[in-house]
């Protein structure tokens, strides 16, 4: 049976600063709690799965940069307005928020992760389709497979390019709670939105007749007034 090949990993140092985007409803006001955003429990319970999980997987996903936990909000945020704008004709007030607060965290380990697989560099080890896991448009239950298999032969999680990112972002996905390995964790809680496709952009407000740009959208801290341009791919 293969074991872990050092030579194919990308290693996560302790101290690395990781982050991870999530709702509000993970901001509590008990800060002893806040670790638990990286229990992996959502991706356990997810009756879907994720990118990289089969359901009942437990996985944490992380991103090596905010902008690239932005890329990824951005495009689950476009497919939720999408899904109620599809079906605005039977059910009005069904349109989510086209600017929505959320939680970026900062997350540090104590100790390192040495075994974490790099699918970008060493894919082909386990003959992984490079078409599926450069598509951004769905999850795939080929990469599932492949991280089941991965995971099989004693790594700890993967690294790979966020799909969404436009910037070379990466993305980790963590076989298992690291809840209990956090040195350190700090939300800080922005929002994101949409913008109309129209130049100069501006603010996405009228599903009716506003035209919406599908790889652009904005965000800002909550004490800003300005909003800062992220590129994502849809």
């Amino acid at each position: 049976m293969p074991r872990v090949d050092t030579n194919l990993c990308a290693p996560i140092r302790a101290g690395q600063p990781l982050y991870r985007i999530t709702s509000n409803a993970f901001l509590t006001r008990d800060s002893t709690l806040h670790r638990q955003v990286v229990n992996g429990e959502g991706a356990l319970h997810s009756p879907l799965g994720g990118r990289y999980n089969f359901p009942g997987a437990q996985t944490v996903y992380l991103a090596d940069a905010p902008a690239t936990c932005f890329a990824e909000r951005l495009f689950y945020l476009q497919r939720e307005i999408i899904a109620g704008i599809d079906r605005a004709h039977i059910m009005p007030h069904g349109v989510p928020p086209f600017t929505q607060p959320c939680v970026l965290w900062t997350v540090t380990l104590a100790v390192d992760m040495p075994s974490v697989f790099d699918l970008d560099a060493h894919g082909s080890f386990y003959q992984v389709f490079p078409s599926l896991s450069l598509s951004p448009s769905q999850d795939y239950e080929h990469l599932k497979a492949k991280r089941a298999e991965i995971q099989a032969h004693g790594y700890q999680g993967l690294s790979a390019r966020s799909t969404r990112s436009r910037d070379g972002g990466r993305i980790l996905a963590m076989f298992g709670d690291l809840s209990p390995l956090v040195a350190s964790i700090e939300p800080t809680p922005p929002e994101v939105r949409l913008v109309t496709r129209d130049l100069p952009r501006r603010p996405f407000v009228n599903h009716a007749v506003d035209r919406l740009d599908f790889n652009t959208g904005e965000v800002r801290a909550l004490d800003s007034m300005v909003w800062e341009t992220i590129e994502f791919n849809r």
